[in-house]
């Protein structure tokens, strides 16, 4: 009985209702670690690889069979971490955290010359953006649903 009537440390007042008070403590450890877990990287990763690079692949332009190394067979994703904007911050409480991420780059010889474009050469080759149409595509705002 001594137990119960001890009152253990409690954080923030979720919910009070009628039958029940609601306390939240935030373990801020806890979501560090979960912010670079393999779990969280692991999901950018799958979205790069089932998505991203499938559609960069059908919107590059092909290269000649001459190509050593074609445009589109030279997408890499690297793993990357990256901090939390302060609009992200947890409960306007700022405090310094790192998130698991993925890159997708192009490692082919003249990849910036296809994103971009190059007016050095007599062709003037026109910049195709693969990349921007693929952060076009996919990097649309978010709309609150409620």
């Amino acid at each position: 009985m001594a137990s119960r009537s001890r009152r253990l440390a409690r954080g923030d007042l979720v919910y009070r209702g009628v039958h029940c008070t609601v306390h939240f403590d935030l373990d801020r450890d806890g979501i560090r670690k979960l912010a670079v877990s393999e779990q969280m990287g692991g999901a950018s990763r799958d979205w790069i690889v089932n998505k991203a690079i499938p559609f960069a692949k059908g919107i590059s332009p092909r290269s000649s069979k001459d190509d050593k190394k074609h445009y589109q067979d030279s997408f890499e994703i690297e793993k990357v971490f990256v901090g939390m904007p302060p609009s992200d911050l947890i409960i306007g409480k700022p405090f310094p955290m790192m998130r698991a991420a993925h890159r997708m780059l192009n490692t082919a010889p003249y990849a910036v010359a296809v994103e971009y474009g190059d007016k050095r050469t007599r062709r003037r080759q026109r910049a195709h953006r693969v990349f921007g149409r693929v952060m076009a595509r996919f990097n649309r705002p978010y709309v609150d649903p409620f």
